[in-house]
């Protein structure tokens, strides 16, 4: 059966709505335990809109969400049935964005490096403008994940209790990055990793450029060439 004629016509309109927000704050990601699944865009972070599952209570149409931070004061999370319509939803949701928005105005303890580094990988990328908001191909995810595991296996080779904490992290990230392959574009993707790599650094410099050198050596050799367009000089500073 269609996964979507499971759900009442009423429930996919209103999700639909939803799925169909875009912010830079948040993104979407595939979930197997709700209908549709929200996270903050900042790397690492734990923050999430979800929503859950859909009832009908004495006539009444529902949805379960669930949303991390709660509110100013709180940042663990709130569990709550809502009528099923755009109000109710918009409503959470507005406040979840906000939360995300003041959490973004006053992380002044973030790694402003780290972020100026991000950019500057970003801007190596080469990807075609009609390229940027569409998924990967079929053979753009095996390899992509091929790639991911292995670099979170040299990160666990790497590890020793100095670094313990930023390995859980970036393996934290990396998978996180794997299980969305199949969702997420090819824009996405290439902010989404250069914000891995440019994290990969706190491993030293020798990590650092390896892991760069294995990408460059990755890409420019498999079907996820598209990510350089054309190009065999993907970090032009490894030359």
């Amino acid at each position: 059966m269609n996964q979507g004629e499971e759900i009442p016509l009423l429930v996919l309109k209103v999700l639909k709505t939803l799925y169909d927000t875009e912010n830079p704050l948040f993104e979407k990601v595939s979930t197997d335990n709700g209908l549709v699944k929200l996270i903050s865009s900042n790397p690492g972070s734990k923050f999430y809109f979800h929503i859950l599952e859909q009832r009908v209570n004495n006539g009444h149409t529902q949805i379960l969400i669930e949303y991390s931070p709660q509110s100013k004061s709180s940042n663990t999370s709130r569990k709550i049935w809502l009528k099923c319509d755009h109000d109710s939803i918009n409503s959470h949701l507005s406040l979840w964005v906000d939360l995300l928005q003041g959490f973004k105005k006053y992380d002044f303890l973030s790694d402003n490096i780290l972020d100026q580094r991000a950019k500057e990988i970003e801007s190596y990328f080469n990807i075609a403008d009609e390229d940027f908001d569409l998924p990967l191909s079929l053979n753009d995810i095996p390899n992509l994940n091929r790639y991911l595991l292995d670099f979170e296996g040299s990160i666990d080779h790497s590890r020793n209790p100095k670094i313990s904490t930023i390995c859980d992290d970036l393996i934290a990230e990396s998978e996180q990055v794997r299980e969305n392959l199949s969702t997420t574009t090819k824009g996405k993707l290439a902010k989404k990793l250069s914000k891995l790599f440019a994290k990969s650094s706190k491993l030293g410099t020798t990590f650092f450029l390896k892991t760069m050198q294995h990408f460059h050596a990755t890409i420019t050799s498999e079907s996820t060439k598209w990510l350089i367009n054309g190009s065999d000089d993907l970090f032009g500073f490894l030359n």
